[in-house]
């Protein structure tokens, strides 16, 4: 149950930080305002993401495929439509945002990622019993999540999560 939890909050949080800040005053200011809304941008576009996380309780990969609205992830290997559509995991992004404190961003670097030419930044969160501090790797032109690593305290539990984002041939998982 305890993993479950820990899934969804880091997918709340990451939907925090892919949120994509629109209002009239950004929190954290213009760089992380290119950060977010690289984040809305992910979360409005069909991608295909690929994950591994790291914690206490060891390693363990995962994917999410969201697609026409829907998002599908793997739960023990198999996959799963999520109860959450993606217009909800958007309203949630945005409470998230609402409720963020001591966001930062700040652009690091250019490099490129699988030949892709992309602007790198650094970003640091905090919300009620969470802190962040992820690396993001924007496609340079379009801006689009192309990488992230994530470091998260959680009340004491500590996780990082290597993140590689697809926008390529998506589409839903066969359903069985």
């Amino acid at each position: 149950m305890k993993n479950n939890i820990t899934t969804n909050l880091r997918h709340l949080l990451l939907a925090a930080l892919a949120a994509g800040l629109t209002y009239a005053q950004t929190p954290g200011g213009p760089v992380c305002k290119i950060v977010f809304d690289a984040g809305k941008q992910l979360t409005a576009t069909p991608h295909h993401v690929y994950e591994v996380e790291t914690s206490s309780r060891g390693k363990r990969s995962s994917e999410q495929i969201s697609t026409q609205g829907s998002i599908y992830v793997t739960v023990g290997g198999k996959w799963r439509k999520s109860p959450m559509n993606v217009q909800q995991l958007q309203k949630q992004e945005d409470e998230n945002i609402r409720n963020a404190r001591n966001a930062s961003c700040r652009y690091l670097r250019d490099e490129s990622v699988g030949g892709q030419p992309a602007e790198v930044y650094s970003t640091h969160s905090e919300t009620t019993g969470a802190i962040s501090d992820t690396v993001v790797w924007l496609a340079k032109g379009s801006r689009r999540v192309l990488r992230e690593e994530e470091d998260m305290n959680a009340g004491g539990d500590k996780m990082h999560w290597s993140i590689r984002v697809d926008y390529t041939n998506v589409a839903a998982p066969p359903s069985k």
